[in-house]
């Protein structure tokens, strides 16, 4: 991000102009300089930007691929469809822009209509007819545009909206638009006030906790549970957004299961539904690490009795990439070569469970192309996330490569960045000790860690690999030094 203080308007603009000539060659400041000193004093700021516009357009050199695409007839910018941000959180964490300063002087003093009108206040002024509609399908379809000045079939498609918005009228889109929504980390209050306010047909902010006529719901949580049957999701049969309300209310069902049981039925799979897969069922039902985290196989067949298969359910929406269905059958396909490493990795945390054992492991996994390795990582990195859980809800694995390309295949994150390693050029890497401050954060961040997933470490196997196991002993502090990683 590039920061610049400016203390005032002429300020500003000598920098918005020498931003755009840095990369011009001379010729352009200097025929800017000698425009802005010959514009006459009692020229507009309007004709004054104007001038400046042309002498710029007039005056700049073309690059390559510029130049390249005018003579095609081509586009420099362009996209199929337009986005839309739908600022949908919950009224106290909500940002609105001011009226101008002009609009503001003319209110009285006591007035409250300081804000600038948005997508939302035309949203609750639609009309009768569209009583249905939901705030995210509105503002799909629906864009602001001019009063029509006759009744032709073209105007026609407009719709004017009620008060206090009765001058304005709202234009249905040709294409509707891709919907962005805030991101949340977690399922709290404002992850479900935010899918009440967009997919409850609403009139009023109230309307979204609203329990009856003079009472309201404590949080968007229990309004959610109430007023589910009453999302609008009709439309969103074909979007990837109805998966989101469908992990909602698996949280609901996970979380608080005498108020959830209810909304979703066919949420949990039928204790059925791997009978056709005993011996992989057996094979990934390892107990966790943790005696008070028991993953077994009442937890696989989705049977609702203990406090740990709630947890575990939770632990799966927060840390779990794929559904366990898939793991299995991902398993299920797996050659004699990758079961023999899934089998050795099974073995090495069974030892561990049974006090065995408490030595680490290292394992390197080479093969040719397309043998299969990063299919046997995925499926690993997921059996280590279910099975060997040290603390619901976070994950026990750590997954990096050393470029940002090869991390990127497998979503993780880069060596130097996992491990805070130093970048060293133009000289032989030696081990560097970490200060005291990123120790402290990196025992931290691994303090529930017990694995490490390195992918295409042959890239620069000598050095890395020795830094990340001397780095391993720094992280693992002597009170802790049984500690398998």
């Amino acid at each position: 991000m590039d920061i610049q203080i400016i203390g005032n308007a002429e300020s500003a603009a000598y920098y918005v102009c020498a931003y755009l000539c840095k990369s011009e060659p001379e010729d352009l400041k200097d025929a800017l300089s000698e425009l802005i000193s010959n514009i006459p004093e009692e020229t507009t700021q309007r004709q004054r930007l104007l001038k400046i516009g042309c002498c710029v357009l007039k005056t700049r050199k073309l690059s390559a691929q510029e130049a390249a695409y005018r003579l095609s007839d081509l586009h420099l910018i362009s996209t199929s469809r337009t986005n839309l941000y739908l600022n949908v959180k919950p009224p106290e964490l909500r940002y609105r822009l001011l009226k101008p300063k002009s609009d503001r002087d003319k209110l009285e003093d006591n007035s409250t209509d300081i804000f600038c009108y948005n997508m939302l206040d035309y949203y609750r002024a639609r009309p009768l007819s569209y009583e249905n509609l939901s705030f995210y399908e509105f503002a799909q379809w629906f864009v602001k545009c001019k009063k029509p000045r006759q009744l032709t079939q073209k105007a026609s498609i407009r719709i004017q909206l009620q008060d206090p918005f009765s001058e304005t009228y709202m234009r249905k889109r040709l294409k509707c638009v891709v919907i962005k929504l805030p991101k949340f980390s977690v399922f709290n209050d404002a992850y479900f006030y935010s899918l009440i306010l967009c997919f409850l047909p609403h009139r009023k902010e109230q309307d979204i906790l609203k329990k009856n006529e003079s009472q309201l719901y404590d949080s968007a949580h229990d309004s959610f549970i109430s007023k589910k049957n009453l999302l609008s999701l009709d439309f969103l049969e074909n979007f990837a957004l109805a998966d989101e309300i469908e992990n909602a209310i698996k949280f609901i069902r996970y979380s608080r299961l005498e108020l959830g049981i209810s909304l979703l039925p066919s949420t949990f799979n039928n204790s059925d539904t791997f009978t056709n897969n005993t011996d992989i069922q057996a094979d990934i039902s390892v107990p966790h690490l943790s005696n008070s985290c028991v993953y077994n196989e009442s937890s696989i067949s989705r049977t609702i009795n203990t406090t740990d298969t709630e947890e575990s359910q939770l632990h799966e929406l927060s840390v779990c990439l794929i559904p366990e269905d898939q793991l299995l059958n991902q398993m299920n396909s797996m050659t004699n070569d990758q079961k023999k490493v899934m089998n050795f990795v099974k073995a090495h945390f069974q030892s561990i469970r049974s006090n065995v054992s408490l030595n680490s492991m290292h394992i390197f996994i080479t093969g040719g192309g397309g043998v299969g390795k990063s299919f046997l990582i995925r499926i690993m990195i997921e059996w280590l996330r279910r099975c060997t859980i040290n603390v619901m809800g976070i994950d026990p694995v750590v997954v990096c490569a050393p470029t940002g390309t090869a991390a990127k295949n497998i979503n993780g994150r880069t060596l130097h960045s996992t491990l805070r390693l130093p970048v060293q050029h133009g000289k032989e890497p030696s081990y560097m000790e970490v200060s005291a401050l990123a120790l402290k954060t990196l025992r931290h961040n691994f303090q529930h860690i017990h694995t490490i997933i390195i992918d295409e470490i042959s890239m620069k196997l000598d050095e890395l690999a020795e830094y990340a196991h001397e780095l391993e002993w720094e992280i693992i502090e002597e009170d802790d030094i049984q500690r398998p990683m």
